[in-house]
């Protein structure tokens, strides 16, 4: 049977002024629905939008002033990422989550006031903001805080302004972590001395803070994340309390306490080369990041490693262990068997064969390296997470026979078009090709089962896939916010369609079941603006039964599993 939604169409306006209210199916302000209108200076939002999708304002560059509703509850990312006359941003109670970067780079921004509802601020909310001087939260807050220009919970410590010249640490004992991405871009914070109540360093808390020159960690750390430090390209000395247990300093560079563990080379050490000392048996992911190391050497006594052609091997030469950032030039030898992780992190070549003699490419193998073109070939028996994300590959061609696809292998590489996936393919884990904007085809095995969470998160070239029979599962937020698709066959074994799998794909029109049975959860297809029909074709019975005469007069949209519904009088 046939069901059938009208939904209004709503036209985007870049006046200087703009009102935007709900009508009948939507409460949310579309993504990347007003982005780039650089002649909006007021927003004013009426009560009955609880939503505000991903870069609906970004680069409003001429906004000035936003009234938001009491209704509204997220602001999703990059909701008015550079928005950079923004002066003041007062959020009204009732708001829950803050998303990742939602004013980043509003870079007029001197106050932000926080309502006591919100309990979840994404990294870098209110970051890349040097004049931020004023945090407040008016009625308080039950599980967040503010003092000396921090939010942070009893737990850890969620974000410091750009503004800070110095960190003041709360002097509550219950604060033991800094979390990841704390102190992103506090550029005019010169030294840290790291306190005994902290013992976590979580990841990129202090990335890019360019005036850094100095770190030292304290004596209870026993969690150091390698990527705390990343771009921290002033750096050039990270000392270590001695009471510590966990951790050593050695002429600057940060080890295990034995230094069989290479955790960090400071990016403003000078000199172009570094010999890895004789007790080093291994070297973290994002050990070394600057392009001006471009040769690597080895104690001679060193039991573990040789390098070789300024690149450090196992000491049997079949494992790659690290090529440094900045060598322009470089084979990997016909004889390796394992690339390690991170061989090849930020690597800045761009030509980069891998032989038909490796069988393992581990974690963040070629992460954030620049290479162009990714063939794998198929003697490669495990291939591990992350091993290409955030490269700069245009194309990718995997031909070993592998059966899933693991976690964010390609996510954040955004000039990333098309992947060929080799037939064995069952599974594509999760995030594997979130945020990849420039995303147009990925071929879908004929056996593949599970397509996971956020696996194509924000692919917003994406074009409609052709999902094959075979598929059981779509998973939580896999499809949300790809912007082209537009008629959605979910196929005949489907068995659950989770929540918002195709949350604010904005331009489907349709949506087909093969089979009425397939279960799709509450929001599965929330914030979709132009959907005009649900349909299912397949001729078995539905699961639920509602009479015409108890639906509302007027439908509010939350994809109230109407594939699941069947009218009747």
């Amino acid at each position: 049977m046939l069901l059938l939604l009208l939904f209004l169409f709503q036209v985007k306006s870049c006046a200087e002024t703009l009102t935007i209210s709900p009508s009948e199916g939507i409460d949310y302000v579309a993504p990347t629905e007003y982005k780039d209108c650089t002649t909006l200076k007021t927003l004013i939002i009426n009560d009955g939008i609880t939503l505000i999708g991903n870069e609906a304002f970004y680069g409003c560059t001429q906004l000035t002033s936003i009234s938001f509703p009491n209704s509204l509850r997220t602001i999703k990312m990059n909701s008015f990422y550079l928005c950079t006359s923004l002066a003041t941003v007062n959020i009204p109670e009732g708001v829950e989550v803050i998303e990742s970067s939602a004013f980043r780079n509003c870079r007029s921004l001197t106050s932000i006031s926080l309502p006591s509802t919100l309990y979840d601020i994404g990294i870098v909310a209110f970051q890349d903001n040097v004049l931020l001087t004023s945090i407040n939260f008016p009625n308080g807050n039950p599980v967040l805080f503010t003092s000396n220009l921090l939010i942070y919970t009893s737990e850890k410590i969620i974000m410091g302004s750009n503004s800070l010249t110095n960190i003041i640490f709360p002097n509550i004992n219950t604060i033991t972590t800094i979390n990841t991405h704390a102190f992103v871009f506090c550029h005019n914070i010169i030294s840290v001395v790291i306190p005994s109540s902290i013992h976590t360093i979580q990841d990129r808390s202090f990335y890019a803070c360019y005036g850094l020159v100095s770190f030292e960690l304290g004596e209870n750390i026993n969690e150091f994340n390698q990527n705390a430090l990343e771009s921290c390209n002033a750096l050039q000395n990270i000392y270590v309390n001695s009471n510590n247990i966990y951790f050593a300093s050695k002429e600057g560079v940060l080890f295990s306490k034995n230094y069989d563990y290479l955790i960090f080379y400071p990016l403003e050490r000078t000199g172009n080369t570094y010999e890895i000392p004789v007790e080093t048996s291994s070297i973290s992911i994002s050990a070394f990041q600057r392009t001006t190391v471009t040769s690597l050497s080895v104690a001679s006594n060193n039991p573990y490693l040789i390098a070789k052609n300024g690149a450090v091997f196992s000491k049997d030469e079949l494992t790659l262990k690290k090529v440094p950032p900045g060598h322009t030039t470089f084979t990997i030898p016909s004889n390796v068997v394992h690339i390690d992780s991170g061989a090849l992190y930020l690597s800045s070549m761009t030509n980069i064969q891998i032989p038909s003699s490796v069988k393992i490419i581990s974690t963040e193998a070629f992460a954030r390296s620049s290479i162009n073109t990714i063939t794998v070939p198929e003697t490669v028996e495990v291939l591990e997470n992350a091993a290409f994300r955030n490269t700069q590959a245009v194309t990718a061609s995997i031909k070993c026979k592998i059966s899933i696809i693991n976690y964010t292998m390609f996510q954040l590489s955004n000039n990333l078009v098309s992947v060929e996936l080799p037939d064995t393919v069952t599974v594509i884990g999760d995030e594997v090709f979130s945020n990849c904007r420039l995303l147009t085809t990925v071929n879908f095995p004929l056996g593949l089962q599970s397509i996971n969470y956020s696996s194509f998160y924000f692919c917003t070239s994406f074009n409609t896939p052709v999902l094959p029979e075979s598929l059981t599962y779509i998973g939580l937020r896999a499809f949300e916010s790809c912007l082209q698709f537009d008629h959605i066959v979910i196929p005949k074994n489907v068995e659950l369609v989770d929540d918002y799998a195709f949350s604010t794909c904005t331009n489907v029109i349709s949506v087909t079941f093969s089979n009425c049975n397939t279960l799709n959860k509450t929001y599965t297809f929330y914030s979709i603006l132009n959907l005009q029909k649900f349909e299912c074709v397949s001729t078995k019975s539905f699961t639920h039964y509602v009479p015409i005469g108890m639906l509302p007069n007027q439908i509010k949209w939350l994809g109230l599993l109407l594939a699941q519904l069947i009218l009747y009088e």
